[in-house]
């Protein structure tokens, strides 16, 4: 079918409906995706905050300031703080 269409050739009546139930069924997983990427960016954001707080309760009182210290200033760099572009790079 896909031949079909990149030539130009007519696609029959059949085919067309194929081609929008497939349609309707990939706009239907849409809000599925959306939850499933949802649902893993925060299971991400946890196991970060569980190494973070591991990795930070491993330091001296010292080390734990210093940690501290260097977190307020990544906040203060937008490269860290504003949303992540899109890789574009595998398109």
């Amino acid at each position: 079918m896909a031949a079909k269409l990149e030539s130009g050739e007519d696609i029959t009546n059949e085919e067309h409906q194929l081609i929008a139930d497939y349609i309707e069924r990939e706009k239907e997983s849409i809000p599925r995706l959306r939850e499933s990427i949802k649902n893993f960016s925060n299971a991400f954001d946890e196991w970060g905050e569980h190494i973070l707080v591991a990795k930070y309760r491993e330091l001296n009182i010292t080390g734990k300031r210093e940690a501290v210290k260097r977190i307020d200033e990544l906040t203060e760099l937008s490269q860290y703080t504003e949303p992540d572009e899109p890789d574009t790079s595998q398109e």
